[in-house]
C-alpha cells in the first residue's frame, strides 16, 4: 500500500474529480451531506472559518494498493481501508469522503478530509 497525502486549497475542483471521474464510487462519508464538490467545500468551511490562522484546509489523500490487490479488493474492503487510515492518522472524526477510481488497472482511493475539526482545530 502507498498512500499520499498534501494539504490543498481547491476542495471544491479536488472533490469534483474524485466523485466525476469515469467508474468513481463513493466509499465512505463523514459529516457530509452534499453532492456536489462546491456543496462539500462550503460544508468543510463551516468548520474552517473557526480557525483563520490556517490556509490550504483540506487534506487530499490517495491510497493506492498493489495492482494485484486492487483488482482483488471489494468496495467493504477498500471502506475499511480507508476508515482504518484515517483511525490511525487519528482524523476518523474529521469531515471526509472517500472515492475509490477503478479506471485504470491501478485501482485506488481518493479521500478529503477536512484539516478543521468542529472545535476549530487544525490538523498538523
Amino acid at each position: 500500500m502507498v498512500g499520499k497525502a498534501k494539504s490543498i486549497a481547491h476542495t471544491s475542483n479536488a472533490v469534483n474529480y474524485g466523485k466525476d471521474k469515469l467508474n468513481a464510487e463513493e466509499i465512505s462519508r463523514h459529516n457530509v451531506i452534499g453532492s456536489t464538490g462546491l456543496e462539500i467545500e462550503n460544508e468543510f468551511k463551516v468548520y474552517q472559518n473557526l480557525n483563520l490562522n490556517t490556509k490550504m484546509n483540506t487534506i487530499s489523500i490517495v491510497l493506492s494498493p498493489s495492482p494485484e490487490d486492487g483488482r482483488k479488493l471489494s468496495r467493504e474492503e477498500f471502506k475499511a481501508i480507508s476508515d482504518d487510515y484515517l483511525k490511525k492518522m487519528n482524523l476518523q472524526d474529521h469531515q471526509h469522503v472517500a472515492y475509490v477510481h477503478r479506471d485504470t488497472d491501478h485501482t485506488h482511493i481518493h479521500l478529503y478530509v477536512n484539516r478543521i475539526n468542529s472545535k476549530g482545530e487544525a490538523y498538523n
